[in-house]
């Protein structure tokens, strides 16, 4: 199956984090930073 970058994040990435516990946690916030041909998420906790 061919995805493109936003089915990508929508159907395997941000599960995926969501499962790992980002973004779960109380004024969480993730992060998708492009570098350099490669695409890292960080996660923000105010």
């Amino acid at each position: 199956m061919t995805r493109n970058e936003s089915e990508t994040r929508a159907e395997l990435i941000s599960p995926k984090l969501t499962l790992d516990g980002w973004g779960v946690i109380e004024h969480s916030i993730i992060r998708r930073e492009n570098k350099q041909e490669r695409t890292c998420f960080t996660l923000k906790i105010k």
